[in-house]
């Protein structure tokens, strides 16, 4: 019983070493200098918009290759009633089904929203909503969405800022409410 207890002291000892030898030293960023970290932020931003306009622009196109590229090869996508979509082909294939459940189906409108965007270090975050509309075949009539958001970014190693986490349900807007519509951007 001893040597069973020593032997697993051993291998607990042995595998907290190997542990520790094996994590990669931590990097400390140089001091910041108050330009440099303006400019640093000013370059995420620029960049956080660049993915959001290519993800308009996808969207309203349904571009299933161009969607899928905004994100990480990791990432996960929560929605109601689904299960996680986790990875890049597991989306490609979701966005792949949405796109024949939509063949009939324009998007007329696309807008995304974001109520605050916060950057820490090589990820970020932000939520807002996401309003959009669609007409569907000929018809004149159509129908408007509003969706409560929730997004992770992660800066991509060439610099570039991917959709690495995604959540979000359907807004009760105040119209659902059976209030007057509370216009886009508004706060009720």
């Amino acid at each position: 019983m001893r040597t069973l207890l020593l032997g697993s002291l051993l291998l607990a000892l042995a595998c907290s070493a190997a542990a520790q030898t094996k994590r990669a030293p931590r990097r400390t960023p140089p001091p910041a200098v108050p330009g440099q970290q303006r400019s640093r932020e000013a370059e995420d931003r620029a960049g956080i918009q660049k993915l959001q306009d290519r993800d308009i622009a996808a969207s309203m196109a349904y571009d299933v290759e161009a969607l899928t590229a905004l994100w990480t090869e990791d990432g996960v996508l929560l929605i109601p009633q689904h299960a996680p979509i986790v990875g890049k082909e597991a989306l490609r294939a979701f966005y792949e089904q949405q796109r024949d459940a939509m063949a009939n189906v324009e998007v007329t409108a696309y807008e995304e929203q974001w109520q605050e965007v916060r950057i820490v270090g090589d990820y970020a975050y932000q939520w807002g909503q996401i309003h959009g509309r669609t007409r569907k075949g000929q018809g004149k009539d159509e129908t408007s969405t509003v969706v409560n958001a929730l997004r992770i970014l992660k800066r991509d190693e060439d610099g570039a800022w991917k959709v690495a986490r995604a959540i979000w349900n359907e807004a009760r807007t105040a119209t659902s409410l059976g209030k007057q519509e509370v216009p886009p951007g508004e706060r009720p």
